[in-house]
């Protein structure tokens, strides 16, 4: 099977899956799965990965359970790989920061294990994002949660 027809049929799969997720279980976790490995590998372009973000991502946050964070923090980092700078900051970062102050503490050990990945995506002159960063950083390794606290120190 030709590269371009995998990717439209495995586009086609991620689509069917996002329009089914909240009638099957797991349905989320297995599209922000697909949607990771394929935009990581390039596979997934902007084209993609912007219709996604337009026209998924939003639901795929509304009442987002723990499960669903933990899989869509490492989702959008790959995503960030294929879109804009001004759609990552918009949109990515947004969520990322959001997320480092989640009350499940697992949330914010995953995305203390994810901050070099998200800082390196930062221009250099964007001091206020890559301040709050550190801030996260500095925050992280005084938190309540002892996973949260080592995996800080890592």
């Amino acid at each position: 099977m030709p590269k371009d027809e995998a990717i439209f049929l495995a586009f086609n799969v991620v689509q069917l899956l996002t329009k089914k997720a909240d009638q099957i279980e797991n349905a989320k976790t297995a599209v922000l799965m697909l949607i990771e490995k394929f935009a990581e590998a390039d596979y997934f372009t902007k084209k993609e990965c912007m219709i996604f973000l337009n026209s998924s991502f939003k639901s795929f946050m509304e009442g987002a359970l723990f499960k669903i964070k933990k899989q869509l923090l490492p989702c959008m980092l790959a995503i960030s790989k294929q879109i804009s700078y001004a759609d990552f900051k918009g949109k990515i970062l947004e969520t990322y920061m959001a997320f480092s102050t989640d009350p499940i503490w697992g949330v914010r050990r995953v995305c203390i294990e994810l901050l070099p990945g998200f800082l390196s995506k930062i221009a250099e002159n964007e001091t206020a994002e890559l301040v709050a960063g550190l801030e996260f950083l500095k925050r992280s390794l005084r938190d309540e949660s002892r996973w949260v606290k080592n995996q800080a120190f890592l």
